[in-house]
């Protein structure tokens, strides 16, 4: 399952190039994310760049997690990033509300991350206690 990544905020294109580089650079996520485009209807110019980043079985997320949130500390703008699932599921994630964390809160942080990343990549929705 492809989760999709889309980042906004000041100069969104560079700075999901700048994402991917990182994600590209990251030995467990090496060759998972991938710039993808769609043309928005009833706009005029280049369409706005995503990333599609696969997420298999047994999945990265943790990976993806611990990425996303060390990405974004180091942006001196204020971007936010939206991951959506096949579903339409959506969360998002802002530069602002990680710069402050203390290093026991962004642990908690990007651990809760990556269990919501899992979930969204879950097609048939959250796990509840007894699915299988």
């Amino acid at each position: 399952m492809d989760l999709i990544v889309a980042v906004s905020g000041p100069e969104a294109d560079d700075e999901t190039r700048s994402l991917h580089a990182w994600l590209s650079g990251d030995e467990e996520l090496r060759g998972l994310a991938r710039l993808t485009g769609a043309a928005q209807p009833g706009t005029l110019g280049p369409a706005a760049e995503t990333l599609a980043v696969a997420l298999g079985p047994g999945g990265v997320t943790a990976a993806l997690a611990t990425a996303l949130v060390a990405w974004l500390r180091h942006r001196t703008s204020d971007v936010t990033i939206t991951a959506r699932g096949n579903d339409g599921r959506e969360l998002q994630l802002s530069a602002k509300r990680v710069h402050g964390m203390s290093p026991e809160r962004l642990s908690e942080f990007t651990t809760r991350l990556a269990s919501d990343l899992g979930e969204l990549a879950d097609q048939e929705g959250p796990r509840r206690p007894g699915d299988r």
